[in-house]
C-alpha cells in the first residue's frame, strides 16, 4: 500500500512538471472555497466536491493500485490528473476577479491575469524549434509518416502496443499525432527538468548502441527511430547491437528490437559522473529480475547510481563493496544512509581489521570514508563478509572469491588499502568476468598465480587498480581475456605520469579489446 501511495506522489510530480499552473489551480480553488461570496454557488460547490472526490480516488493506495493494475497502467497514471477541473477553476476565479471591476482597473486586471496564466504554464515550442507544417494535422510530415509506419509494422508483427524511442525533435509531435504510441519519457526531459537513462545515452558522444539496446529492453521499448547517417555507420552499429531494420522513413531509420527477457547476465560499467577514476558496475538478469551492484563510485555519482537502481525496479539483490576507498564506496554510503525507496537485500564486503588498517593506512586510503561506512552500517543486519575461496550462487550466477582481507594478503603487500580488497570471478551460462578491483601489486600477482593459476582465466577482466600501476602483464596473460576494461577518464588514460597507455598497448598487441570511460558505458553478457 505504501508503495502505491509513493507512486501517486511521483506521478503527481511528473504531471506538475516545472510550471506553476497547478499552484495557480490550488490557490484559485482555495480562494473559491474561502471567500464568502462563492459559498452559496452550486456550481462552485459541485466543482470543489468533485475535486475532493477525485483527489481521494487518485491518492488512495487501494483505488490507485486497482487503476494502475487493471486500467491504464503505472507508467501513465499521471494522465488521471487530466480529469481535474484545472482550467475551469482557474478561468472561473480569474474571470470573476476581473468582472468585479470596471474601466481601467478591469483592463489592468485582465492583462495581469493573462500574464499570470501565460507565465505559470509552459509554451509547447519553448524548448523545440518550430517547424513549418501544412495539412489538416498541423504536424510535421515526418511525424505522420513515421507514426503510420510504426502502426503498420505493429500490425504486421501482431504486437499489442508500440513503445518507441525517438529523437528529441519528434518527442512532442509523435504523442500529439497518435496517443496510443508510448515513449519512455516526455518533453519534461527535453526541458532539463528530469533525467532519463535512455535520453542520457542518446545525448552522449559517441552513442553506445549496445547500451541503448540494453536500456530499450529494460524499459520494454520495442521500436527505435534514429537518424540515417551519411556513411552508414549508425545503421551498422544499431544492427550489430541487436536492432532489426524495419525500413527508412523521411530521413530516419525504423528499427525493431526483441523485448523477450533472456536468462543471461548483462554486466555494465558506468563512467563516474565526477570525471575521475572510479568503479561502478551492475549485473542484471532480466528473466530473474535480479540486480547485483559492485561499488558505486564517488559522491558525485550518487544520483546516477540511484537512477540506475530504480530503473531496475529499485531492488538490489546483492551489493558488493570491493574495498573502502572514496572512489569506490562514497555513493554507497550516501544511498545506504538515505535509501529513498531503494531496497538492499545483502551487502558483501572485505573483512578489514580496523585497528591494523588505521595503523598502516597510506594518505590515499582516506580513512574518513571508511569511518563513514562503519557509522552508517553499524546497525545493519544485511552486511556480510566474503573471505578468500568463498563461493556464492546468486540466481544462477556463480561468484568465486580469489582475494579478501586476511593474513595472506597482509603478508604479501604494503598497500593493504588496495590489496586487501575483494577480487572475484563471476560465471554465467555463456561467459565469465574477473573483477580485480584495486588489487594490483607484483607480490599479490605472484601469490594469486601460485595459488589459483588457470582458475583466474576469464572472458572479460576489470583491470586491477583501474588499469594504472596495475598487475604485471604476465598475470593478464594467464587471465587471457577477450575484453579488458579501464575504469579511467581520458585525462588519466593519456597522462604521461600514468601507466595506462603502456598496458593498453600491450593488451591490444595480444588481441585483447580494450574499453574505457571515453567510449561510454560498457555492456557485456555472461
Amino acid at each position: 500500500m505504501l508503495e502505491y501511495f509513493r507512486l501517486t506522489l511521483q506521478k503527481y510530480n511528473e504531471f506538475q512538471g516545472g510550471g506553476a499552473q497547478m499552484t495557480l489551480f490550488w490557490v484559485s480553488a482555495l480562494l473559491l472555497l474561502a471567500l464568502p461570496k462563492f459559498r452559496g454557488s452550486k456550481i462552485i460547490g459541485s466543482l470543489l466536491k468533485y475535486t475532493l472526490l477525485f483527489l481521494i480516488v487518485f491518492f488512495c493506495p487501494i483505488s490507485a493500485g486497482i487503476i494502475m493494475k487493471y486500467c491504464i497502467g503505472e507508467s501513465v497514471y499521471w494522465r488521471m490528473l487530466w480529469l481535474l477541473p484545472e482550467v475551469i477553476v482557474i478561468a472561473y476565479f480569474l474571470t470573476n476577479l476581473v468582472m468585479e471591476h470596471t474601466g481601467a482597473k478591469r483592463v489592468v486586471l485582465l492583462i495581469l491575469c493573462g500574464a499570470l496564466v501565460a507565465t505559470t504554464g509552459t509554451g509547447f515550442f519553448k524548448y523545440l524549434k518550430p517547424t513549418r507544417v501544412g495539412g489538416i494535422n498541423k504536424l510535421p510530415n515526418e511525424t505522420i509518416a513515421l507514426c503510420e509506419s510504426l502502426q503498420a509494422e505493429k500490425a504486421k508483427r501482431g504486437e499489442s502496443e508500440i513503445r518507441v524511442i525517438v529523437p528529441d525533435e519528434l518527442v512532442c509531435s509523435v504523442r500529439q499525432y497518435d496517443a496510443t504510441i508510448k515513449m519512455p519519457y516526455g518533453r519534461a526531459v527535453l526541458k532539463g527538468e528530469k533525467t532519463h537513462l535512455i535520453h542520457d545515452t542518446l545525448t552522449q558522444a559517441p552513442v553506445s548502441f549496445d547500451l541503448l539496446a540494453y536500456q530499450a529492453g529494460l524499459y520494454g521499448c520495442n521500436y527505435l527511430v534514429y537518424p540515417i547517417s551519411e556513411d552508414g555507420g549508425n545503421e551498422a552499429g544499431l544492427q550489430e547491437a541487436g536492432f532489426e531494420s524495419a525500413g527508412q522513413v523521411a530521413g530516419y531509420g525504423l528499427y525493431h528490437i526483441d523485448t523477450e527477457k533472456k536468462d543471461e547476465w548483462a554486466v555494465i560499467s558506468y563512467p563516474d559522473q565526477s570525471g575521475n577514476q572510479a568503479m561502478f558496475y551492475t549485473l542484471y538478469n532480466a528473466k530473474k529480475d535480479s540486480l547485483i551492484v559492485v561499488d558505486g563510485g564517488w559522491n558525485a555519482n550518487t544520483d546516477l547510481v540511484r537512477r540506475v537502481i530504480k530503473a531496475h525496479g529499485g531492488k538490489v539483490k546483492a551489493w558488493i563493496l570491493t574495498h573502502y576507498h572514496t572512489d569506490h564506496i562514497s555513493a554507497f554510503n550516501e544511498i545506504y544512509q538515505n535509501p529513498k525507496g531503494i531496497k538492499i537485500q545483502q551487502v558483501y564486503v572485505s573483512p578489514y581489521d580496523r585497528q591494523y588498517f588505521e595503523q598502516v593506512a597510506e594518505e590515499w586510503d582516506n580513512l574518513d570514508t571508511y569511518e563513514n561506512f562503519l557509522n552508517v552500517t553499524k546497525n545493519g543486519k544485511d552486511i556480510s563478509a566474503l573471505h578468500r575461496d568463498d563461493t556464492l550462487e546468486i540466481d544462477g550466477l556463480k561468484l568465486q572469491v580469489f582475494n579478501s582481507y586476511d593474513q595472506l594478503a597482509v603478508e604479501n603487500t604494503k598497500d593493504i588499502g588496495n590489496d586487501g580488497g575483494l577480487m572475484f570471478k563471476v560465471t554465467g551460462k555463456n561467459a565469465s568476468m574477473l573483477f580485480c578491483a584495486d588489487v594490483h601489486s607484483k607480490t599479490m600477482a605472484d601469490m594469486l598465480l601460485e595459488r589459483y593459476g588457470d582458475e583466474l582465466k576469464a572472458d572479460y577482466v576489470q583491470l586491477g587498480h583501474h588499469g594504472n600501476n596495475s598487475f604485471p602483464t604476465y598475470l593478464y596473460d594467464v587471465v587471457d581475456a577477450r575484453v579488458a576494461i579501464f575504469d579511467m577518464p581520458e585525462s588519466i588514460m593519456n597522462g604521461e605520469k600514468y601507466t595506462c597507455q603502456e598496458l593498453k598497448s600491450y593488451l591490444i598487441k595480444k588481441g585483447t579489446e580494450t574499453r574505457e570511460y571515453s567510449q561510454g558505458a560498457s555492456v557485456l553478457y555472461l
